[in-house]
């Protein structure tokens, strides 16, 4: 809900539904520019596009990752990001991976065992800095 405040369209991909509360399932569901994907796989993440198991291509300014407990993270390209062994990614202390792409919770790596509440921690902290990088210029015109 916070990103659609501020964008012109939010796609939500999840892979098996998403399981929220009625209110906010209601929210979201009059939220215009919010359109959900239900039981959707990424596949490839390049620089600027998402191919997922629907056969789609999804190209969107920034992409915010939810993966669960085990990270998922082999459908972001390696030429993109640096992983460890297991697959989590190396981000700097911005929680940035690459510019613009910001990774947080259980698919960053350096942090042993995730909480819910280590996991809010981390996506606070990177929705300030990337209000930054917008706000810096360096971000992509795509206008």
């Amino acid at each position: 809900m916070s990103l659609a405040e501020h964008a012109e369209k939010v796609t939500v991909i999840t892979r098996s539904g998403v399981g929220m509360s009625q209110y906010l399932t209601d929210r979201i569901s009059n939220q215009p520019n919010i359109v959900i994907k239900n039981n959707v796989l990424p596949i490839v993440m390049n620089k600027c596009s998402l191919l997922c198991s629907n056969n789609e291509v999804y190209k969107h300014d920034y992409y915010f990752f939810c993966l669960g407990g085990i990270p998922n993270t082999e459908f972001i390209k390696d030429d993109l990001v640096k992983k460890d062994l297991v697959g989590h990614i190396y981000v700097n202390e911005r929680f940035e991976a690459a510019p613009g792409l910001y990774v947080i919770g259980d698919a960053r790596q350096g942090v042993r065992r995730h909480s819910i509440g280590s996991c809010f921690g981390d996506a606070a902290s990177a929705t300030a800095y990337l209000h930054a990088y917008l706000r810096s210029g360096k971000a992509p015109d795509v206008g």
